[in-house]
């Protein structure tokens, strides 16, 4: 991107990696913040309820509003954190503004919300409050009606956004593939496959490609909705 254009990196460093943004990008001017520091234990704490959003987002708009003072810039890319919980503090400063690509955020399916109750932490029940913020956060769906476009990982990103004002939504990777292969079994060869492919011989092993949601079950068994049932060894991507 900085080959075409001028960029400005903005980011938030772990506290005892601070300076890691900068070095990655030695050419680039780069503004590089330490996040809030908190013991070891709570370091789950941390990565899921991130406390140290809130100042950051404060100190990030006042020092947004003083730079877009004294310099110009075309667009603003608010890249993370990934959620969509999060208000951007670029928001509504006069310059268009980019979001995500975001993911995550899928509710817990009630045939495992059971298990899971039992194993996660109590901070988790914050994502209860999922539905009341999309309809009544004021910052949060302001944050978003003044997005000019937001990015998705897929499809369902739009769909967990409904309740917010959204201008524009787009399906984009987070992992910078433009145009990903679609997933075929291998006895259905793509059209124009050359003749080596065309004679491959057709495997009725099923392939299976995974999205979705993974946890720490400990000693715990995880219950199995298709317990009781055969079903076919796949070959799984996960």
């Amino acid at each position: 991107m900085s080959e075409e254009n001028d960029v400005t990196v903005f980011a938030v460093s772990k506290p005892d990696r601070h300076g890691a943004v900068q070095e990655q990008f030695l050419n680039l001017p780069v503004i590089e913040w330490s996040d809030v520091r908190l013991p070891a234990r709570l370091a789950r704490f941390q990565a899921i309820v991130k406390p140290g959003y809130l100042p950051y987002y404060i100190r990030a708009r006042r020092h947004l509003k003083r730079l877009l003072a004294e310099q110009h810039f075309d667009v603003i890319h608010h890249v993370s954190p990934l959620a969509w919980r999060y208000p951007s503090p670029a928001a509504g400063l006069g310059v268009p503004l980019l979001r995500g690509p975001l993911e995550g955020g899928l509710p817990t399916p009630a045939v495992l919300a059971g298990a899971v109750a039992e194993t996660e932490a109590g901070f988790m029940s914050l994502r209860k409050t999922d539905s009341m913020r999309k309809r009544w956060d004021p910052v949060l769906r302001a944050s978003y009606r003044a997005t000019e476009k937001v990015l998705g990982t897929a499809p369902y990103v739009r769909e967990l956004l409904a309740p917010m004002p959204i201008n524009d939504f787009a399906v984009e990777l987070d992992n910078g593939i433009d145009d990903p292969l679609p997933l075929r079994p291998r006895c259905c060869p793509p059209r124009g496959a050359g003749p080596r492919l065309a004679r491959q011989a057709p495997s009725r092993e099923p392939h299976l490609r995974r999205n979705g949601r993974r946890r720490r079950t400990g000693n715990k068994a995880c219950p199995d909705p298709g317990a009781g049932r055969r079903l076919a060894p796949v070959n799984a991507s996960i």
